[in-house]
């Protein structure tokens, strides 16, 4: 008797092994499939956003590297350069010298003024001439103490690159302001010698608004952290980066420091998550996408976060826990029921304390628990009538089609019929007539010879909802509320491939702020934002509802009008700019600020035209309505 009743324990003690483990190994697959899907959703929506950022800041510093080019061919320019001739041996002038005589000659006066009022214009901080030994003879800033005229530049990485005949571009600190920045040159050449160049800098602290949206930073060729969303990143550097090569010297000449702290960045430490990071100790995993911009020199890094990790790992130890906790329970019953056959009496006392303790479990578990058997309802716990709005004793002797959704009704039942266990999702209806979309995990059991369905149900409404809004926010610009670049190219690209199809018309625009910089600047970035939020609400107003419209960077947007040629897209263009230049944004004091934008218009014309076709030629024909004075449309020569 005693040696049957330990190999009886002994199975139940099996058993209950078995099934803990293989509730551990089923709560650690349902763990990892909702963690992956967290980490590619949100490495989605990081690589998203450093491509967006990485298109926006390429197109402003397109524009920033343009601007010395408008320079080296001025005549007045090659002929202040001429005078000072090919000659690479700087003045041996003391600087204040070579300034005081500079900025007194005539001719280069001239160009100074001429500079200053580029400078203005093209919205750059900086604009100086440097001769063939480097030094700077005229500056846009020729007035002020920081000046940069009479300082020599021949180190300059971006000034040798011009003593090869190449466009140069660098980013270093300023000689004179100390103010770090990026800076470009074209070199002029006069009658096929070297003469000098034009430089042009933009200061990295007026670059922050390409920037400010997001968790992310830049840095230069020698991995140095040179902008970033967090100013504590900066000056910071990448490991293993080339700047930790670099000789002391060569590190002032750049940087006027010597000193780099390296981002600390290292693995999460959990070896089925390889993507994920700790970055300076944050408390919570994030994903890093990366994008160069060789051209530049730049590399972009984005930084996508994930907080709910640590909530997720509890719930897998709940997902462990209760069904572990309930087989574990039920096993018991059964070894239980199996050693007291013999007695009824004590089977029926060993019976109803097991139901006790089955009720003490369910009551206080963390989601609701349902007992049922043909039908209807034989138990349900505090949570359960909970969720749906009843007392426990409303619910109990029910049948369950009241409480389940009409168009739900065969699918859950089918769902019931067709195994033992199962999961499913449906929708529930409350007491006060609304309904609650649940998750549901059954298992049929057998309570003294009668089948039973015991059911654990989970309230999941808040949880579809969230990921129905990561799904909108990985399609939309949060602040505009229209398309983002990656879904207005996807949208953009179905309804190309539809036009080509049936030969239906399509147009295009491409859409910039006059002036959007100078609003920041004047305003605040706050108005910026909200001359933004105008320009996309009068395109909802004044476009029709099948025309798509995409943010693609920091101010320009995309429309495509769908079943729309060249004459008529021209016409609503026209129609847009002007609903555009009456709109107003109010400020708190003063009055409204006016804005105005420029648009570059394209269509269809051929089957072999593709997305990136048609964006190349409204960009070109924005780029010429820029030119000609802003606040107007162009058409793409096709």
């Amino acid at each position: 008797m005693v040696r049957s009743f330990y190999i009886k324990l002994l199975v139940a003690i099996t058993l209950i092994l078995l099934w803990c483990a293989a509730s551990w190994f089923i709560s650690g697959s349902y763990y990892n499939s909702r963690i992956n899907e967290q980490i590619r959703q949100e490495t989605q929506l990081t690589h998203d956003r450093a491509q967006d950022l990485a298109d926006s800041i390429r197109r402003n510093l397109n524009y920033l590297g343009g601007v010395p080019g408008f320079f080296i061919h001025a005549v007045r320019v090659n002929k202040a350069l001429s005078h000072f001739g090919p000659g690479d041996i700087p003045s041996k002038l003391p600087i204040e010298t070579k300034r005081s005589r500079w900025t007194a000659d005539p001719a280069l006066k001239d160009i100074d003024q001429t500079l200053a009022i580029a400078s203005a214009n093209f919205h750059v901080d900086l604009i100086h001439v440097v001769n063939a030994a480097g030094d700077s003879i005229a500056a846009s800033n020729w007035n002020t103490p920081d000046t940069t005229i009479g300082t020599n530049y021949a180190e300059r990485e971006y000034f040798r690159m011009n003593k090869n005949g190449q466009r140069g571009q660098q980013y270093a600190t300023g000689k004179t302001t100390h103010i770090p920045g990026l800076f470009f040159s074209a070199p002029v050449v006069v009658k096929g010698k070297f003469m000098g160049a034009v430089v042009t800098k933009a200061d990295v602290p007026n670059l922050t608004f390409l920037i400010k949206q997001t968790d992310s930073y830049v840095t230069d060729r020698n991995g140095v952290i040179i902008l970033a969303h967090d100013k504590d990143k900066e000056m910071l550097s990448i490991a293993g980066s080339p700047v930790s090569k670099m000789s002391t010297a060569e590190k002032m000449a750049i940087y006027q420091k010597d000193e780099f702290p390296e981002l600390h960045i290292s693995s999460w430490g959990e070896s089925e998550f390889p993507s994920l990071y700790s970055i300076q100790g944050e408390s919570s995993p994030q994903v890093i996408a990366a994008k160069e911009l060789p051209e530049y020199g730049l590399t972009v890094y984005v930084e996508g976060d994930l907080p709910t990790f640590v909530d997720l790992k509890n719930e897998r130890m709940l997902y462990f826990l209760f069904p572990s906790t309930l087989g574990s329970l039920l096993i018991l019953f059964a070894f239980g029921g199996v050693i007291h056959v013999r007695s009824i009496n004590t089977a029926r006392e060993n019976l109803r304390e097991s139901e006790r303790r089955f009720r003490i479990l369910a009551s206080g578990a963390f989601e609701g628990v349902a007992i049922t058997s043909q039908g209807k309802f034989l138990d349900v716990n505090s949570q359960l009538a909970k969720i749906l709005g009843y007392e426990p004793n409303e619910i109990i002797g029910q049948p369950m089609s009241n409480f389940i959704a009409p168009e739900d009704h065969d699918r859950v039942t089918a769902n019931i019929r067709n195994g033992t266990e199962s999961n499913i999702e449906h929708e529930m209806l409350r007491k006060d007539g609304s309904r609650v979309l649940v998750e549901a995990h059954g298992q049929t059991i057998v309570q003294g010879g009668i089948p039973m369905r015991l059911t654990a149900l989970r309230d999941i409404t808040e949880r579809k909802l969230f990921e129905a809004e990561l799904k909108r926010q990985a399609r939309i610009d949060h602040l505009t509320g229209v398309s983002n670049r990656g879904y207005f190219m996807d949208q953009a690209e179905l309804e190309l491939s539809r036009a080509i199809r049936y030969g239906n018309p399509l147009s295009l625009y491409m859409l910039d702020i006059d002036f959007f910089k100078k609003v920041n600047d004047s305003y605040g970035h706050k108005i910026g934002d909200l001359v933004l939020i105008k320009l996309a609400e009068v395109c909802r107003q004044t476009l029709r509802e099948v025309d798509i419209i995409g943010r693609v960077g920091g101010e320009e947007f995309v429309i495509l009008l769908p079943e729309t040629d060249l004459a008529e897209a021209a016409k609503v263009a026209e129609r847009l700019r002007e609903s555009i230049a009456k709109s107003k944004v109010p400020l708190e004091s003063g009055l409204p600020l006016h804005f105005t934008v420029s648009i570059g218009v394209t269509s269809l014309v051929s089957e072999d035209d593709n997305l990136d076709v048609l964006l190349n030629l409204a960009d070109k024909a924005l780029y010429e309505a820029k030119e000609k004075g802003r606040n107007r449309v162009c058409i793409a020569k096709q």
